[in-house]
């Protein structure tokens, strides 16, 4: 059983709090390290450098979208928060109110993952895992030497590695989506598998809400996981391999065209 263990999350993003939360309730033994970083900045570029980059490869339409997309769950968990519904049952949730309600767990917020004092600190820590949640850095081969490294990816794998795998799965009309907890090697999203589930794609399904199903899922596999490290799964014969890069501006009028919709508030 892991009882101290690093977990690398980007700071913005929608539905990683979730696997955190989820993980640090079933398990309040856990010795944490929560490292986060900026969604679009790294320690080489700026968060401007990285909408630009986004606006280049996906077009304008795109990030206007994503934009409006994060206003609108800002907003909507204002809403809960103002109505006070019930913890259980909120609907949007912020990594800072993740790390406020599990105070035993230690925050890091860094800019690049691969960075000498993120290095130095993480080996201070001394992990015994490190888990990376729809992570948006490389972790490079100096930080996998510290401890077992894992990766959360939203998708049923060896399909959809790469970038935004929710994106391309609504965008190419698959039925049946997934998350993958998968070791991290120097292959992107090849490592050996410690747990997967897969589930339909439903019609009314968007972008966000088949994420939050990768992250609740995903949450399960990682918690498992924890219990018992050196569990390893024999990858599904009948699920076909590819890969994706970035969206763009074409995919994402393929989406569009599909019916497919971003975020819906109900």
């Amino acid at each position: 059983m892991i009882r101290r263990a690093a977990f690398l999350l980007p700071w913005h993003h929608h539905h990683a709090p979730y696997v955190l939360d989820r993980i640090l309730t079933a398990r309040p033994d856990l010795e944490s390290l929560v490292v986060t970083t900026p969604k679009l900045a790294t320690a080489k570029r700026s968060a401007l450098d990285g909408v630009r980059a986004t606006r280049s490869l996906s077009g304008p339409v795109y990030l206007g979208v994503m934009g409006l997309m994060s206003a609108a769950v800002a907003a909507a968990a204002r809403a809960e928060q103002v109505r006070g519904r019930p913890r259980p049952g909120w609907k949007y949730l912020s990594m800072r109110q993740v790390l406020t309600e599990h105070p035993k767990a230690r925050h890091l917020p860094v800019k690049g993952i691969n960075d000498d004092a993120t290095l130095e600190a993480l080996r201070a820590f001394a992990p015994e895992v490190l888990v990376a949640v729809f992570f948006n850095q490389i972790l490079g081969k100096e930080l996998r030497a510290l401890a077992p490294a894992w990766n959360l990816h939203p998708s049923r794998l060896p399909s959809f590695r790469g970038v935004s795998p929710v994106f391309w799965v609504l965008e190419q009309g698959v039925e049946t989506a997934g998350v993958t907890l998968h070791g991290i090697t120097d292959e992107i999203d090849q490592g050996p598998f410690l747990g997967q589930a897969a589930f339909p794609v439903q019609d009314v399904d968007s972008y966000f809400s088949l994420y939050r199903k990768c992250a609740e899922r995903g949450a399960d596999l990682v918690v498992k996981a924890l219990e018992d490290p050196r569990r390893e799964i024999p990858q599904d014969p009948s699920v076909p391999s590819s890969h994706f890069s970035y969206p763009n501006a074409a995919a994402v009028r393929r989406f569009h065209r599909r019916g497919r919709r971003f975020f819906r508030l109900w």
